[in-house]
Formats: C-alpha cells, sequence, structure tokens
C-alpha cells in the first residue's frame, strides 16, 4: 500500500509539473522586431518561438500559435550577431489556407530582407534556398557566419495520408550592412 501511495503521489507531482509546462507560452512577444521581404509582400512581427516538451516525449520548438507572424527560434543566434538566426513562418495554416511564408520558395536570390529591432536595421541578402527532408535539422546548426535562415514547410510536400509535410523549405540570407 505505501509503494502504491507513493507511485499516486509521484505522478501527481509529474502531471501538475506537465501541466505548468503547458501554460508556458509557445511563442513569446518580439519586444518590437518586425520582418520584411520587399519580394513576397511581406511585413510582420517576428515573436519567439520556445523549445517545447510534446504529449509523445519529443523535444522541439512550438510553432502552433505563430500565426502569421514569424518567430526566432529559441537557442538560436540572436539577429545581429555572429552565427544562425533561424526564423520559422507557416506555409500554411489550418484547412491549407495560405500562411506568412506560404510563397518563400519563390524568393530570388539576390532579394532584400530587413530586420528592424527596436529601431535598428538589418539588411540581408537572399543567397541561396533549399529543399531538405522535413527531419534534416542542418539547416538550423549553427554557423560561423551571420546569416538568417527562414524556414517552412515545403506546402508541394503536403502528406495528406499523414496530414503533414515531408519536405522543409530554407532560404539563407547573408548580412550586407
Amino acid at each position: 500500500m505505501r509503494k502504491k501511495s507513493w507511485m499516486l503521489r509521484l505522478t501527481a507531482v509529474l502531471l501538475v509539473l506537465l501541466l505548468a509546462l503547458l501554460q508556458l507560452p509557445a511563442a513569446g512577444a518580439g519586444s518590437g522586431i518586425t520582418l520584411s521581404i520587399p519580394a513576397l509582400g511581406i511585413d510582420t512581427q517576428v515573436v519567439t518561438v520556445r523549445l517545447a516538451v510534446f504529449a509523445d516525449g519529443a523535444v522541439t520548438w512550438d510553432v502552433r500559435r505563430l500565426g502569421w507572424n514569424a518567430g526566432r527560434l529559441d537557442g538560436t543566434a540572436n539577429i545581429g550577431e555572429m552565427g544562425n538566426t533561424v526564423l520559422a513562418g507557416h506555409s500554411e495554416l489550418s484547412r491549407r489556407r495560405q500562411g506568412i511564408f506560404y510563397h518563400l520558395g519563390s524568393v530570388p536570390i539576390g532579394s532584400e530582407i530587413l530586420i528592424n529591432v527596436n529601431g535598428i536595421d538589418y539588411r540581408y541578402s537572399v543567397v541561396g534556398i533549399q529543399n531538405v527532408d522535413i527531419w534534416d535539422m542542418s539547416v538550423v546548426s549553427p554557423t560561423g557566419d551571420e546569416r538568417i535562415t527562414l524556414i517552412t514547410c515545403d506546402p508541394s510536400s503536403y502528406n495528406a495520408a499523414t496530414g503533414g509535410y515531408d519536405r522543409r523549405l530554407a532560404v539563407i540570407a547573408a548580412r550586407v550592412g
């Protein structure tokens, strides 16, 4: 009986901790950060996307609450610092409606990307576009240069059988000023 009581208490504590973790915001305020991609007509707020633990035990960035915003993946470089700043956005929203990054794969090489952080402008130029497997995390890896990587699910890779996407688009842009 004592062992059962201990297990019930442990289960209750774990449940309370899990519920508390789920109450933390998955996407936090961007503190005055905006993203503009004139070639695609994108002008949006940038929020912070935090890591979360999901019901299946997976730990990854929780982009469910991004909506029409872009989100800097927590743990990647800060904007304007050396390294790979990764910004995520939805290509599609519920019922496959177009999201903020729906046309990301069509951005021309050389296009300007502007990020404003509390009144300070950072300019980048698109240097490459990659289409990778959805599980390929190399596009979010740290780098030795200052860049931003914009990522989204490739809408053309939607898999109706799984209800998910098989490919990811990544646009890489280098700092120009």
